[in-house]
């Protein structure tokens, strides 16, 4: 389980920090990597690991970030990367204690119609 719970760490950090940067950037170049970086993310290695509240979180996140007038202040996308920061949190210390048999019960299978938890 350590691996994955390393990878698991790493990628949230990422993610983490690419919502921060979009959060508080003014720098448009930062701006347009933190935003690629994680829609990435978001698309990609998040859904093998997340859980439904981060994967809210990031959904949450993301439809901030894709409605947003960029003249206007951050303080929704502010909001919503503390939001995703939270659930990030939770998550590490509810997979503290996780057997690898018990990793994939509460994700999403992103397979189904639904996209419901399997």
């Amino acid at each position: 389980m350590k691996p994955l719970w390393e990878r698991q760490l790493a990628i949230y950090f990422d993610a983490a920090n690419a919502a921060a940067v979009l959060a508080t950037t003014t720098n448009r170049t930062s701006g347009s990597e933190a935003e690629q970086r994680f829609l990435s993310l978001y698309y990609g290695p998040l859904t093998v690991i997340e859980t439904p509240g981060v994967s809210g979180a990031m959904r949450r996140f993301a439809t901030s970030l894709l409605g947003r007038d960029p003249a206007t202040n951050n303080t929704e996308l502010q909001r919503r990367s503390l939001g995703l920061a939270s659930e990030i949190q939770l998550a590490l210390t509810n997979a503290s204690t996780l057997k690898l048999i018990d990793f994939s019960k509460e994700k999403f299978n992103y397979e189904s119609p639904l996209f419901g938890p399997r």
